[in-house]
């Protein structure tokens, strides 16, 4: 007979669709579930160089993903992730890179043709994909 424990952290999330008010959160499950299914996920998510960790979704979010819709323009975030099983809620992911909530490229921006798909911080690791 084996005991459960609770999920372990999934790796840090990855960071796309950037914008001055919002962006979306993705990651992956972890990689131990602590011997139960993982039931959900909480995102929390901080003003970077502070370490006030915010809960932002509200109950545990389902999916691998969760648009973010409430961010200050300018200001620079980090989002962290903990995984949730029937014994409780594990220790928390790394936290992203930080990011600063801005629209991608201003009306007289002179990259006015290019489009940005979207931003991705992986790895301390910035990538923007244009069309």
């Amino acid at each position: 007979m084996s005991c459960a424990d609770k999920p372990g952290p999934p790796e840090a999330p990855s960071i796309s669709d950037v914008t001055k008010t919002g962006c979306v959160v993705a990651w992956q499950p972890p990689k131990e579930d602590g011997g139960s299914p993982v039931t959900g996920y909480h995102v929390e998510r901080c003003i970077a160089k502070t370490d006030r960790w915010l809960k932002i979704s509200k109950g545990a979010v389902t999916e691998l993903k969760f648009t973010v819709t409430d961010l200050v323009k300018g200001t620079e975030y980090q989002f962290r992730i903990s995984a949730e099983n029937k014994v409780g809620v594990g220790s928390p992911s790394s936290p992203c890179p930080p990011f600063v909530a801005k629209d991608a490229f201003s009306k007289s921006s002179s990259h006015s043709h290019s489009h940005v798909l979207f931003y991705r911080f992986e790895a301390n690791r910035f990538s923007i994909f244009l069309n």
